[in-house]
């Protein structure tokens, strides 16, 4: 049984000094929405059809597009209602979920005419597409489960890698917490993308992924703080820039990117930050910027 966060041998290459990490490719929109039914199902590759490559895994997705890819690399066809599904189990990877559950979370209140059969056909169809791959399992008590290989499901080794940055900080490493908070952010490098292939009706499936969401903001907002304090302004700046570019009402985040900018003699720069994010507050909350940002300015103008 596979479940839990998996770090591979991220915290090893951090202590080495190397900080790489694996990319998963954002995927191309999802075609349109194919019906269910007992039609003859459209051509599909599998993960069977690609053979296997010694040395290389299969990837499997679920932080923005639900994607299982081959050891090859090459995506495996999904049809939507089978993406989501996928994107349920796997955002409680490890869990059993019952069929009535499961049901609920991706039909909601428009459930098909034989529910458990049109399950059953759905999950079958998964299970041929990502074919010699185990991914999903039934037990007798009739429970669904995604049950991903160690290492190959993106929010496994996202969590890892916060988890290893975690006992980092607590043993004041800060060089190998920034190092795998950076691997992190490259494991979910897009999550302005959301989570497009499963239903955010359920109150269920929207708890799961708001909490993913505050994970990755959170460690993002830690590793800018990580940067600035071993000096890598310049470095940070193009993470900094997307990141309050997302939220230009939070002050934590301009008062990052003023920091930056002022320490890489960019105070035009730092200024024009602070006006966005006063004018939005302004406009947003009838708020004025804190002494933090007031501080900043000064120093954007040379007046401390």
């Amino acid at each position: 049984m596979h479940h839990g966060p998996v770090i591979d041998s991220a915290e090893l290459s951090c202590r080495a000094g190397h900080c790489s990490a694996e990319r998963l490719a954002s995927p191309p929109g999802s075609a349109g929405r194919a019906r269910e039914g007992a039609q003859a199902p459209e051509p599909r590759r599998s993960l069977e059809s690609h053979g296997s490559t010694t040395g290389k895994r299969v990837l499997i997705q679920v932080l923005g597009h639900v994607e299982v890819r081959s050891a090859q690399g090459h995506p495996v066809h999904l049809r939507p209602r089978e993406k989501a599904v996928l994107g349920v189990l796997l955002l409680r990877a490890g869990t059993p979920c019952s069929a009535e559950a499961l049901l609920q979370d991706v039909w909601g209140d428009a459930q098909p005419a034989d529910p458990g059969g049109t399950l059953r056909l759905v999950v079958s169809r998964i299970r041929q597409a990502v074919a010699p791959e185990p991914l999903i399992t039934r037990a007798a008590s009739g429970t669904y489960r995604a049950e991903p290989a160690p290492g190959t499901l993106d929010k496994h080794r996202f969590e890892g890698l916060l988890g290893g940055a975690s006992r980092a900080a607590a043993q004041g490493q800060a060089e190998q917490e920034a190092c795998l908070l950076d691997q992190a952010m490259a494991t979910w490098p897009h999550p302005e993308v959301g989570f497009p292939d499963v239903p955010h009706d359920s109150m269920t499936v929207r708890e799961a992924t708001e909490r993913l969401l505050e994970q990755r903001r959170t460690a993002e907002i830690r590793l800018a703080d990580l940067h600035l304090a071993l000096g890598q302004h310049e470095a940070a700046l193009p993470a900094l820039r997307a990141g309050y570019a997302t939220d230009p009402g939070s002050e934590r985040r301009c008062a990052q990117l003023m920091l930056a900018l002022i320490r890489s003699g960019r105070r035009q720069e730092a200024l024009d930050a602070f006006q966005q994010c006063a004018r939005v507050l302004a406009s947003e909350y009838g708020a004025r910027p804190g002494d933090g940002l007031q501080a900043l300015l000064k120093d954007a103008l040379g007046l401390r």
